[in-house]
């Protein structure tokens, strides 16, 4: 519940959105190869998909897909959100 709360209150990612994209990060056989928490997975989620990526990388996302570079801009962008993932999502 206390995810869902602090997911409502970003302007960004739909919530709904979020969770349906994390799920296949919390299985044991998911894109990172090791499970997440379901906090750790949406935070992931909604990181990538409230930055600059390109709207092909945030489709990787919402698909379940480890994020992967479309553009020259989203090698960028993926060492920085990287760096915000260690920040926000522990």
């Amino acid at each position: 519940m206390a995810a869902v709360l602090v997911l409502s209150g970003c302007g960004g990612a739909d919530p709904a959105e979020v969770s349906a994209a994390a799920s296949p990060y919390t299985a044991s056989d998911g894109p990172l190869g090791v499970p997440l928490e379901t906090e750790q997975a949406e935070c992931r989620v909604r990181v990538l998909l409230e930055s600059d990526l390109s709207d092909e990388a945030k489709a990787d996302v919402e698909r379940g897909l480890p994020p992967a570079p479309h553009t020259d801009r989203d090698v960028e962008v993926l060492r920085e959100v990287a760096d915000e993932i260690a920040r926000e999502c522990v």
